[in-house]
């Protein structure tokens, strides 16, 4: 009973893991996005 429940936390903690890098990656790319075209802004307003 030890030995399952053991097994199933790990998988679930694996789980928890890869969500968790999944979402990092999924929100981080409209950030980045966006602090390009706030640079570009910059730039025109500089220039």
């Amino acid at each position: 009973m030890l030995k399952q429940m053991k097994k199933t936390l790990g998988i679930l903690l694996v789980v928890c893991f890869l969500m968790s890098v999944t979402a990092a990656a999924v929100s981080s790319e409209p950030v980045v996005a966006k602090e390009k075209s706030v640079v570009a802004k910059e730039k025109k307003v500089v220039a």
